[in-house]
């Protein structure tokens, strides 16, 4: 899960207005299964003020699908969560406009602003801040051969050069990388470095930190449907 505090008003404050915004997601990332109607990510709210929710959808980040109109629903789009309850965000495909031979990666954005009461309204300089949640949606056709778990460990690695080497994935789901070791040194797998996923059919090259090696050992995992590390599997490539 992607958390971006962001200031949406900043009145000069010699006191500011702390805002706690106890907001639940139900699960930090989505699977779309293609046989389903839709599918749906719960919101709980455990704070005593309520908050004003937009949802949206976007492609940032995934250039497979730059440009194309997003071919989903998604409701509600704007609403206000109450104190202490909770509410579904529901999203439905329309059912064209997407590759039916692998995944796809969109987000879903959360974006939340808190409600002031009305002694908070009183104040004549406070700080207000919406926070801002990014997971990933993986809208995932009817009929796709194999698992998504079995193309973690089905990557092939290749070398990439002098410095560098591939994951290779050749099954129609993606990969998201957990932790990647490169005879024997760590390397950053992180949403900054944009290096987390391996597309389907697809290809992700990693840096080396020492080349003209003989040999690279590589140790793997990745990170499946329910956000929990795969086991860690092991290749060297000659």
């Amino acid at each position: 899960m992607n958390k971006i505090i962001t200031t949406l008003l900043i009145l000069f404050s010699l006191c500011s207005l702390s805002v706690n915004a106890s907001l639940k997601l139900g699960s930090n990332r989505l699977v779309y299964e293609g046989d389903k109607s839709d599918t749906t990510l719960s919101l709980k709210n455990d704070d005593t003020r309520a908050f004003l929710v937009q949802t949206w959808l976007d492609t940032k980040g995934n250039p497979l699908l730059s440009g194309i109109k997003i071919p989903f629903m998604i409701a509600p789009a704007l609403f206000q969560m109450e104190p202490n309850s909770e509410n579904l965000i529901q999203l439905v495909y329309f059912g064209a406009g997407l590759p039916k031979d692998r995944e796809s990666l969109l987000w879903l954005n959360i974006k939340t602003v808190p409600a002031v009461s009305e002694n908070e309204k009183e104040l004549n300089n406070k700080m207000l801040l919406a926070v801002s949640n990014r997971i990933k949606v993986f809208y995932r056709p009817a009929g796709l051969q194999g698992t998504s778990v079995a193309a973690i460990k089905s990557l092939i690695w290749k070398r990439d050069g002098k410095q560098s080497v591939a994951a290779v994935n050749n099954t129609p789901f993606y990969v998201v990388m957990n932790r990647l070791i490169l005879n024997n040194k760590e390397t950053v797998v992180s949403i900054e470095t944009n290096n987390t996923v391996v597309p389907p059919f697809g290809r992700k090259v990693f840096s080396l930190a020492a080349q003209n090696t003989d040999t690279i050992a590589v140790t793997w995992s990745g990170i499946n449907d329910y956000s929990i590390p795969s086991q860690s599997y092991s290749t060297v490539i000659h």
